[in-house]
């Protein structure tokens, strides 16, 4: 059952798509119906946290959790960017949903059960944004908030700037002020690539589903971040590092744990 389920995924054919399609006027209004459930789906999970954020200012809290709440509260301008991004997500899963299931609707009575199970399969097992256009997912994009970005500060070349770094890291960079700045876009070697479209990670699709359901190319699934660790970047002949002290990996990890932590 399971392979005549996997066979049905990959051999889809454009005939049942076609008679499956939605008019443009129908896949305009499911889109617009899934922005406006995700935008008062993320009103209320922001009146929900700010309910939550005023019952602990009146609780009793000790010393240390009043400290650590305050390293870790973001700034209303990064709280946004963090709704925006979920809001994104719920957005692009809703409009995905409605679309696939007025498609499996939109196959008549007349169709057989392969045709029916093929939509279902369509409907069922696909990688997130892979039913939306570019243009649909950009609308989205607009209307979430996440194509807002932060605006190039004036930077002035006087002497308190030339030798003091500001503490979001804006004009650090005179040629480029956003270069290192807070609530900016991380900047990437290479593309993403996450085996939903979304973010999961490579492989992990795979080892829940045993790889019958996945269309990604990695087979089997890929191995864990620990795994490699262990096995190839291990170093059986433990030595002193003549080059490097501790304080090198602690800066790497306030790097990684504390300037790139997102709210979300």
């Amino acid at each position: 059952m399971q392979l005549v389920l996997l066979l049905l995924v990959v051999s889809a054919t454009a005939a049942v798509l076609a008679e499956a399609a939605l008019s443009g006027e129908e896949r305009e209004a499911l889109i617009a119906e899934a922005i406006a459930e995700g935008k008062e789906h993320g009103r209320q999970q922001s009146l929900a946290r700010e309910a939550s954020i005023q019952r602990m200012k009146t609780g009793q809290l000790s010393s240390g959790q009043m400290v650590g709440r305050l390293f870790k509260k973001p700034t209303k301008s990064a709280r946004k960017q963090g709704e925006a991004r979920v809001m994104l997500d719920d957005m692009v899963r809703r409009a995905e949903k409605k679309i696939a299931e007025a498609e499996r609707h939109s196959v008549g009575t007349t169709q057989g059960a392969e045709e029916k199970a093929e939509a279902l399969a369509k409907e069922l097992f696909h990688r997130p944004g892979s039913m939306l256009t570019s243009d649909e997912i950009a609308r989205m994009t607009q209307e979430s908030g996440c194509a807002n970005v932060r605006e190039a500060p004036k930077c002035f070349q006087n002497l308190y700037n030339i030798f003091v770094r500001t503490i979001d890291g804006t004009c650090n960079n005179f040629k480029n002020p956003l270069f290192g700045a807070s609530e900016t876009k991380f900047t990437r070697l290479c593309p993403p690539f996450y085996e939903d479209g979304i973010d999961s990670l490579r492989g992990d699709i795979q080892g829940k589903t045993g790889n019958l359901f996945s269309l990604s190319a990695y087979v089997p699934p890929a191995p864990s971040a620990r795994l490699i660790s262990k096995t190839i970047i291990f170093r059986n002949d433990s030595r002193e590092e003549d080059d490097f002290t501790h304080l090198l990996m602690q800066w790497g990890q306030f790097l990684d744990h504390d300037l790139d932590l997102s709210p979300e």
